[in-house]
């Protein structure tokens, strides 16, 4: 639109306006930035890739959302919101993306190398090192930050900032100290913590963010007339109206999807109380200073003898009042994913004859996918809500893949267990987390609980010379069957390997050792060239796609692990690995499909069964399932001893929903395997599943009321209930 069409756009810029009036931008735009390093760029560039990648994948298609909406690209060019085409529009996105897929070792060096060049011009203009710091924290926060947390703190913002703007109003004196007194209030919710403690929190946050994206959809009641409008004032005459939803998803590290950043129902009446206040108080504070200029206006008007343009400011000024009796903040608990809520601030537009506005946002998270729904613009709220709503469907839709139903299909009751072989003594008790309070949002988010892992069986036992069946990556140290740092056959009990094609060019074991020392992104990169040179090649398919799992690419694990099967049909392991991809992406019809192919290559193979028995029952084989687990048990008697260790793993390497599945899949292959409930709890927890995470730890508390594990299950019940 031509003009602000909301109260919370005209407070905003005028925010804005004041701090740069006072000189006082923001660091990373006033100081000169360090220069651009390779690794940056190149982290930048890749950022921009995956956005664009992730959108095609995970964002609603915009002809279900109706056939009226259009994207920027497709907008006419008088609304505003017009770019060139859809590469501009990306360009665009990508100078304000900020940066994922950023680990704590390169956030920290990126921040300690910006106090290191931190300029003469800087500290000349009022700035301190820890204003940069700030800034650049108070950056990646706003990126990453729900809804709930980014909606209470912009506006509280705003009203700190009006206020030192009033103090300021008509007083050289004071405007002179404006620069230092609003980096001062941006910085107020940070003063309680040392620079140290807030680069620490910058690392953190600039490391959550594994991918990102964006994408605005546009629609109007009337698009020929908005092209054709010349004013706002005309739009609002014709009953024209523009509306606009933008989604912002991000996939998080796994670990930081925990409590501290839902929204729980007992506190959204609290944040609905604390957001009113800071809307009332910042637009009426905002209206206030833009009242004291409309009425120097119209005394200016009278003295020219003007009467007809001291009317209309007047008139404007009567529009205000009514404007600030009309605003209300809302927030509502929604059922989509793990959490989600939506929050709604109405009100009526001071300056667009009274046009009423909207700024509705809906917050999903399912696992480590976490999205949020923007609708704005001036069109009716009934339509505001059906758009929001409309998104949030097809968002729910498109997020399956990232927290699959399937494993509600194996959570299956197992019969009353016997009981169990005792603890073993010597296993040391892990650190009782602190307990965290009710959350709600905050100036700073709290560091990261490290949640406990899983009492270990008794007795301890060592995996058996078999590959695991839930977890198609090699453990830290191993490599998938047949394949060694040499490209040498290995033939073991239960595997079979490959058949290692004519040639293994050398970027094969140059990555395998990458992926030995767990640097990832370099294994990828080195099988990526191995696989230019020979495209087909199925070992370099599987390492890669086992890399690309590593780094929760499941998306791109499967399909190089379907790939490597279809360059290879008649290996047993990669259709095996394959029905597994499937099957944690939620698949589990082509998993089936793809185990049953696996057993009939290799009858008799445990993992293969294994893997079989899990896909039979994610597909309702319940009978199947069954068997199937008996004959893995005779053939391998210890499997599930192994595999509570490998779901251990999982947990311990923050894959927490295949974590969730392994533990399911032990108490399926022995119910007296209470240690499993224990890990399966913590497990759900960290996924946000606090329901079955406290029925699962009260499973667990039926075996083992004295330890110390025990007592931690308690505090977590405790900790969860408060949450929940």
């Amino acid at each position: 639109m031509r003009a602000s069409l909301s109260i919370a756009f005209a407070t905003l810029a005028l925010a804005m306006s004041l701090a740069r009036d006072a000189g006082a931008q923001p660091a990373r735009q006033r100081g000169p930035m360090p220069p651009m390093d390779p690794e940056t760029a190149a982290l930048l560039k890749q950022t921009l890739a995956d956005a664009r990648a992730l959108a095609a994948s995970s964002l609603p298609d915009r002809a279900r959302l109706g056939a009226d909406w259009k994207t920027a690209w497709e907008v006419p060019p008088t609304s505003g919101a017009r770019v060139a085409s859809e590469d501009e529009y990306w360009d665009k996105v990508g100078k304000n993306l900020g940066f994922a897929g950023m680990d704590e070792a390169k956030a920290r060096r990126f921040i300690d190398e910006l106090l290191a060049q931190f300029s003469p011009m800087a500290a000349a203009q009022g700035m301190t090192p820890r204003d940069a710091i700030q800034s650049l924290f108070i950056k990646v926060h706003s990126d990453n930050a729900p809804t709930a947390m980014k909606s209470v703190e912009t506006w509280e913002n705003a009203a700190r900032t009006f206020r030192v703007a009033e103090q300021m109003e008509g007083n050289p004196d004071r405007r002179k100290a404006g620069p230092r007194a609003v980096l001062d209030v941006i910085g107020e919710p940070y003063k309680a913590f040392t620079d140290d403690q807030l680069k620490e929190m910058f690392v953190k946050t600039a490391s959550l963010a594994q991918k990102r994206t964006e994408m605005t959809y546009y629609l109007c009641n009337n698009w020929p007339g908005l092209a054709a409008a010349k004013t706002d004032e005309e739009l609002a005459r014709n009953g024209i109206w523009l509306g606009m939803i933008k989604i912002s998803l991000m996939l998080a590290d796994p670990y930081k999807t925990a409590e501290p950043i839902d929204l729980n129902k007992d506190d959204a009446p609290a944040l609905q109380s604390r957001l009113l206040s800071a809307v009332t108080e910042a637009s009426t504070r905002g209206m206030a200073m833009q009242r004291k200029r409309l009425e120097a206006q119209m005394e200016a008007y009278r003295a020219r003898g003007d009467n007809a343009a001291a009317e209309r400011v007047q008139k404007q000024l009567r529009t205000e009042q009514t404007s600030a009796s009309s605003l209300n903040a809302k927030v509502d608990m929604l059922t989509y994913g793990d959490n989600s809520y939506a929050v709604r601030i109405t009100g009526v537009s001071p300056d667009t004859v009274g046009m009423q506005f909207g700024l509705f946002s809906g917050w999903v998270r399912k696992g480590p996918a976490m999205a949020e729904v923007s609708v704005g613009g001036n069109m009716p709220r009934e339509q505001m809500d059906i758009a929001m709503k409309k998104a949030l469907d097809e968002l729910d839709a498109k997020l399956d893949s990232y927290d699959s139903s399937m494993f509600a299909k194996l959570d299956v009751k197992a019969g009353a267990p016997t009981t169990p072989a005792p603890l073993t003594p010597s296993v040391n008790p892990p650190a009782t987390p602190p307990v965290s309070p009710p959350v709600s949002p905050r100036a700073a988010p709290p560091p990261p609980v490290t949640p406990p892992v899983a009492p270990p069986v008794a007795p301890p036992l060592a995996p058996p010379a078999i590959d695991g069946a839930i977890t198609p990556v090699p453990p830290p140290g191993g490599l998938p069957a047949g394949l060694s740092p040499a490209g040498a056959e290995q033939q073991q009990a239960g595997r079979i390997a490959p058949p290692p094609p004519a040639i293994d060019p050398p970027e094969l074991a140059q990555g395998v050792a990458a992926y030995q020392t767990r640097d990832f992104k370099t294994a990828v990169q080195q099988f990526d060239q191995g696989l230019r040179q020979s495209p087909n090649n199925p070992r370099l398919l599987m390492m890669r796609a086992s890399a690309k799992h590593q780094q929760n690419d499941l998306a791109g694990a499967l399909a190089d692990f379907r790939a490597a099967a279809e360059a290879s049909p008649n290996d047993p392991q990669l259709r095996r690995y394959w029905a597994l991809a499937e099957l944690l992406a939620g698949k589990a019809k082509t998993s089936y499909e793809q185990a049953q192919a696996a057993m009939k290559l290799a009858p008799g193979d445990a993992e293969g069964m294994l893997v079989g028995a899990q896909a039979a029952m994610a597909t309702n084989h319940a009978d199947e399932a069954r068997q199937l687990f008996a004959a893995v048990l005779r053939a391998t008697p210890q499997r599930a001893q192994a595999l509570h260790a490998e779901a251990t793993n999982a947990y311990n390497l923050v894959s927490y929903l295949e974590a969730s599945f392994q533990f399911d899949t032990v108490l399926e292959l022995d119910p007296n395997m209470y240690q499993a409930h224990y890990g399966r709890a913590a497990a759900l927890a960290a996924r946000g599943k606090n329901r079955n995470a406290i029925a699962a730890y009260q499973e667990y508390l039926k075996h083992d009321q004295a330890s110390s594990f025990a007592m931690q299950a308690q505090a977590e019940i405790d900790r969860l209930r408060r949450l929940k």
